[in-house]
């Protein structure tokens, strides 16, 4: 009788267990997978090919692999942006290089970046062709598509040979309509280069979310929404940056971003971090 009972009392146990894993809901674990990226950036090379050829075998020391190599424009001529190619992949064997249009390109041949050239899980890299010192509103419309067309979490590199910000008596042309799109977008990370000449004070700088741009010399400062980095000059190393190391650690939908100037012998003199999630 007992044994009966018991059989009765396991089965009943069994059930209920097989009812309370059938309603209740699934354990679902967050993916902590974590990958690293490299990215290096400079731009304003002027012939000084001997200087990005230093730089980079120094930052072979610190950096061992480079998904992409950034040119930000003024190789000054189509062999010299074949060789920038070529001192890359001396140092970074397979490494692409990136080569965006600057204001010494315009006019004359050469094969340059154009648009969203990347776009994996990780990060996307947009090139502009602002080499006639302006921002055109068939690029600013492209930019816009391929914004929303990614995940906010995911960082997007938009480069560019000029910057969106005055200095110097220096502005370009349609940049308040660049910014306004940008400041919708905080994923949004901007290369600017081609003020070396001027000396601006923004060189081997990062501005992020709450400081300020001023596009023209009539305009007011405005506040931004998204990273504002400066990719170094390699024929003068204003205060230092000659180039931009950015290292990516990516962690589910998060991604830490930092930023490392370096100098022709490797030193960091200046560095930077942002959070895009």
């Amino acid at each position: 009788m007992r044994i009966k009972k018991f059989s009765k009392l396991l089965s009943f146990i069994i059930t209920l267990t097989l009812m309370v894993n059938f309603y209740l809901p699934t354990t679902v674990y967050a993916d902590t997978s974590t990958t690293t990226s490299y990215i290096g950036a400079t731009s304003d090379i002027h012939h000084k090919i001997p200087n990005l050829t230093e730089w980079l075998s120094n930052l072979k020391s610190t950096s061992l692999s480079l998904d992409y190599m950034i040119f930000g424009g003024d190789y000054v001529g189509p062999n010299d942006a074949e060789s920038c190619v070529s001192a890359v992949n001396n140092q970074y064997s397979g490494t692409t290089s990136i080569l965006a249009k600057g204001n010494h390109e315009s006019g004359k041949g050469g094969t340059y970046a154009s648009g969203l050239v990347v776009n994996n899980s990780n990060y996307a890299i947009y090139v502009m062709d602002s080499s006639s010192k302006s921002f055109t509103t068939t690029d600013i419309n492209n930019l816009k598509s391929s914004l929303d067309s990614i995940k906010s979490s995911t960082p997007v590199f938009v480069v560019s040979h000029c910057p969106i910000h005055y200095f110097g008596k220096r502005a370009t042309g349609d940049a308040s309509t660049l910014l306004t799109l940008l400041n919708n977008h905080s994923n949004v990370i901007f290369l600017w280069g081609h003020n070396h000449t001027v000396k601006d004070t923004n060189y081997g700088k990062v501005k992020v979310k709450g400081d300020t741009i001023q596009c023209s010399e009539s305009s007011s400062e405005v506040p931004i929404n998204f990273t504002y980095v400066n990719m170094g000059s390699m024929k003068q190393g204003n205060n230092g940056a000659y180039g931009l190391l950015m290292n990516l650690t990516n962690k589910h939908d998060n991604t830490n971003i930092n930023f490392y100037y370096k100098d022709l012998s490797g030193k960091t003199v200046s560095n930077y971090s942002v959070n895009i999630s």
